[in-house]
């Protein structure tokens, strides 16, 4: 994968400035395909059960939004609260990460997770699905709650408004990406092929 690491906040303003992104509102963020599983209708369950507590925007960077799930962002009043960053490059993905309030990662099956990696990288709090292997990827260094639970995640991001618990959760999430260094895995990899052929 490409590096990921924090890039600095004008940087990251900069960049998403030129996807109508304004410095001074918050977002959270979601990456990946439109595909069901990644289960992006979460955030904006997430954001209606916040409509009280919190009034940053959704980013939704990787697919287009598809047509079902804009007319239920409309049906939720969620429509001008939304941010679409179609097949963004590197370095605008590293700002997003950089920049997002928190990464929310509610997928119900994933091969690996590897967002979940990139995002602690770049220095982002980790909201995630509790589902395999969500938790074993990120190795206690994220906040996981039931997938199919708007209200549980709700109640997981307004811990991550605690700047107290964010900081934690950054520290941890740099911690745990130590343990996906390529070399290091390329390591471990060589050693258990090693073994496997003896």
């Amino acid at each position: 994968n490409g590096d990921f690491k924090p890039m600095p906040l004008p940087d990251c303003q900069k960049r998403l400035a030129a996807f109508g992104m304004a410095a001074d509102v918050p977002f959270v963020l979601s990456v990946g395909s439109a595909a069901e599983r990644k289960n992006r209708k979460l955030l904006l369950d997430m954001a209606h059960c916040l409509v009280k507590q919190w009034d940053g925007k959704i980013c939704f960077a990787g697919a287009p939004m598809d047509p079902a799930l804009l007319a239920y962002a409309e049906k939720l009043g969620l429509q001008d609260r939304i941010s679409v960053v179609v097949s963004p490059d590197h370095d605008t993905l590293v700002a997003l990460y950089s920049a997002c309030t928190a990464f929310v990662f509610p997928s119900f099956a994933e091969g690996f997770g590897w967002p979940l990696i990139e995002a602690q990288a770049c220095g982002a709090p980790v909201l995630a699905s509790n589902l395999s292997p969500m938790p074993e990827i990120s190795g206690g260094s994220a906040i996981h709650v039931n997938p199919y639970s708007p209200d549980e995640f709700a109640l997981a991001f307004l811990e991550i408004l605690d700047p107290e618990k964010r900081n934690q959760l950054v520290e941890k999430g740099f911690e745990n990406c130590k343990r996906f260094k390529p070399r290091l895995i390329s390591s471990q990899f060589l050693d258990l092929y090693c073994l496997s052929s003896a």
